[in-house]
């Protein structure tokens, strides 16, 4: 049984190519979303295929939880898919209620229709509470809100792409975190994703990689040692002048051994996710 269903749309003026491109690149969507999203953070490596899963780091008011995703609609340029379950054990998934979402792209007027749609299913356990929980806090009103604000966004940044533009040190916004550093997001377009990162004097970073970017970095202030390569063996230290190369889906950890801030510049180019936690060095250097 359906408990909510929820339709909005919005016209973009960008080619759907582009808006296809910001739609599906599942960790972005968290910034696309906006600050007020429970939805803070997501695992995903990808490849986007139908049966592909991730998983959503959630806070609903207090509470904190993992969210499970799946791929079930991927209809190139046009359609994609999916469905999200409430945290339950793997043998009673979809148990706890069913959220379905979807994006839908149309050529229109030069630009693009882009409509998003979201049909939330009764659970099989607990349907009394859920059915309460929505009703005394207005979950449907809430989801609409939230679904504008991503088509919002979506629009936003699919327009910006098709213009030359600056961004002051006032319009950064928050990049994908990584624990021990503070980035600072730029422009974030298909294929490319620019912006600033800082370590703080004798901090080191959590192992993460950047899935299928290569990244550049530019060393404004402060010092930089890298550690990668198999079982984190391998180092190399920059200072204020200096670039640095990171390949694809190479595992590594930045640190700053100085007393003062690392600043660097950061260029990356690439497809997919820009930034993928790690649980540590691996025996080969690779993700």
């Amino acid at each position: 049984m359906t408990l909510t269903e929820i339709t909005e749309s919005v016209h973009v003026d960008a080619p759907p190519d582009v808006v296809w491109a910001l739609v599906t690149d599942v960790p972005r969507h968290t910034l696309l979303a906006g600050p007020k999203s429970v939805t803070k953070s997501i695992e995903f490596d990808g490849p986007l295929e139908l049966g592909a899963r991730w998983v959503s780091h959630e806070k609903f008011g207090l509470q904190k939880f993992d969210a499970p995703s799946e791929v079930t609609l991927l209809d190139e340029g046009h359609d994609f898919g999916w469905v999200s379950y409430l945290p339950m054990k793997e043998e009673k998934r979809g148990a706890g209620g069913r959220a379905y979402w979807d994006y839908h792209l149309e050529p229109e007027d030069g630009g693009t229709r882009l409509g998003h749609h979201m049909r939330v299913e009764e659970p099989g356990e607990g349907a009394r509470g859920l059915k309460t929980m929505y009703r005394v806090l207005n979950l449907p009103k809430k989801q609409r809100e939230a679904i504008r604000t991503s088509l919002a966004n979506i629009k936003s940044a699919a327009e910006a792409e098709q213009q030359v533009r600056s961004v002051t040190p006032a319009d950064l916004r928050a990049g994908p975190p990584t624990p021990g550093m503070d980035r600072q997001e730029a422009f974030a377009t298909e294929g490319m994703w620019s912006g600033l990162a800082r370590t703080e004097p004798g901090m080191v970073s959590g192992w993460h990689h950047h899935g299928e970017y290569e990244t550049t970095l530019y060393v404004l202030s402060g010092a930089l040692k890298l550690e990668f390569g198999p079982d984190g063996s391998q180092t190399v230290e920059a200072g204020p002048g200096d670039f640095v190369r990171v390949p694809k889906r190479v595992v590594h950890r930045e640190i700053n051994p100085s007393e003062e801030p690392a600043d660097l510049v950061v260029v990356r180019a690439g497809h997919g996710g820009t930034t993928f936690p790690a649980d540590g060095p691996s025996p080969t250097g690779q993700a």
